[in-house]
Parts: structure tokens; C-alpha cells; sequence
């Protein structure tokens, strides 16, 4: 069985760049580019038995109405194409057992899926990225999880990410959650009256499903090597490519 045969597929719903132009954008096309061959994703298909790898990209705010909450006075309008596939595309391809890596918006939308509402503004008490390499939050990475279910040699306790949202999760309130597990949240504890003090979270993954979502961009960054290996885990879970795997394996026998 020739490589090209089992080289990853990757698909990312595409949204509106413009008037006139719909699509991708160049960051996301050259960073998952590494990882595989990229599919832009149309809001008219259907689910492809295909793709190893679903992308939910970075954006607009997600419309309360998902996560039962009084709309805050600082939040944004939604896309329309992210919120489409959203509601309609991605609890297909969770039911499929297709991997799914959330970013940013992405990641806030698998959070609602499961359960988890957003704080709707932590802008006054959180800092933003001037570019992508300007990584300004430290976090505290959950490294006993990810030596036992992402990458065995994993040893770094702590790292630091980039930040572009004023929406985001409390690592509190996930812990609620018996679905999802904390990969990495911020070591600073924040405070507001919403939500008291807490911890935003920047990273998470579904105790079972080939699942995780991160909040911050490792699309902007020039390297991300945490988001490196997530991205490969969830890759190597594809049921396609496993069973490509299975079927190369017993001819070779």
C-alpha cells in the first residue's frame, strides 16, 4: 500500500474571508499542511467518511442562544458558516468517530457541545498577543495525562501560549465535567464577578473520543510544538487510517 494512500486527510469548514471571497485562511492552510493534505469544507455537503482530521477554526463569538446565557454587552456577532457547521456538521462527524481539533472558537464550540459555558468577556482581566509568537500566558500543562494518553515523553510541566479571544472557559467549571480533561490552563488566577476567581483554561481533551481543543493559535505562531503532538495523536486515532493500517498488515502477513 503506497504512503500517498495513507497520507492524513484533513478538512476545515471554510467561512466568508471577504465580499467576494469564501474559503480558508492561509495560516490554517499552511500550518495543518504539515500534517496532511488539506480539504476546504463547504456548508452544502454532507459528512466525508474520508477526513482524519476535522479543523474548527478560530472566530466570532458563538451565539448564546447554544450555552442558555443572557447575552453579554461586549459580545460579537457569530459567523454564520462556522455556526452552521456547528449545529449541523460537527455532531455527525462526533458520531462518525472522526478526530475533531478545536482552536479558539472551535475550541469554545466543543466546549458548549459538551456542556460547558464560556465567560463572555475576560478581556479587562486578560492580555492579548501582539503576534502570534508573542506567547504571553503562562500555563500549567496537565503532564501526567499527557504522558499516559498522548506522547510518553513528555516532561514539561509548565509552557506559554499566545492569546487572541475575549471570550473563554474556566478550568473550574470543566472540572464539573466528567466528559472532558484539562490538558493546560493558566497558572495566574483571574477574578471577575461572574465567575470569582478561576483559572482560564487553554486546553482540553475528551476523556474517550479523539477529541481536543485549544484556545490559543498555534496557527499564528512560527512553531508550536505542544500543538504539534496533538494534532498528531488525534491523526493517529483516524478510524480510516487505522483500518488502512490493519488491512496493509494482514497482507504483509
Amino acid at each position: 500500500m503506497s504512503n500517498k494512500t495513507k497520507k492524513p486527510v484533513i478538512g476545515i469548514p471554510a467561512w466568508g474571508l471577504g465580499e467576494n471571497s469564501f474559503g480558508v485562511q492561509k495560516t490554517y492552510l499552511e500550518y495543518f499542511s504539515k500534517f496532511g493534505q488539506v480539504e476546504i469544507l463547504t456548508p452544502n455537503e454532507d459528512i466525508r467518511e474520508d477526513l482524519d482530521l476535522v479543523v474548527l477554526p478560530g472566530g466570532q463569538d458563538v451565539q448564546t442562544t447554544h450555552y442558555n446565557a443572557v447575552p453579554g454587552f461586549m459580545n460579537g456577532s457569530s459567523d454564520p458558516f462556522k455556526d452552521y457547521f456547528f449545529k449541523n456538521n460537527l455532531p455527525k462527524y462526533i458520531e462518525a468517530g472522526t478526530p475533531v481539533f478545536g482552536i479558539c472558537l472551535g475550541y469554545q464550540q466543543l466546549a458548549i457541545y459538551f456542556g460547558i459555558p464560556l465567560i463572555q468577556n475576560i478581556t479587562p482581566y486578560h492580555g492579548y498577543s501582539e503576534d502570534g509568537d508573542k506567547e504571553i500566558n503562562k500555563c500549567v500543562v496537565n503532564a501526567k495525562y499527557m504522558q499516559e494518553n498522548i506522547h510518553p515523553s513528555w516532561t514539561y510541566a509548565t509552557t506559554t501560549v499566545n492569546t487572541f479571544h475575549h471570550q473563554g472557559i474556566s478550568k473550574q467549571a470543566l472540572e464539573r465535567n466528567t466528559e472532558l480533561v484539562p490538558l493546560l490552563w493558566e497558572k495566574a488566577v483571574s477574578w471577575d464577578r461572574q465567575n470569582g476567581a478561576h483559572n482560564v483554561l487553554e486546553g482540553f481533551a475528551h476523556a474517550k473520543l479523539p477529541i481536543i481543543g485549544v484556545q490559543f493559535h498555534p496557527e499564528k505562531a512560527s512553531s508550536c510544538d505542544l500543538s504539534d503532538i496533538l494534532v498528531d495523536s488525534l491523526i493517529a486515532r483516524s478510524p480510516r487510517l487505522q483500518k488502512l493500517i490493519e488491512v496493509e498488515n494482514s497482507i504483509l502477513a
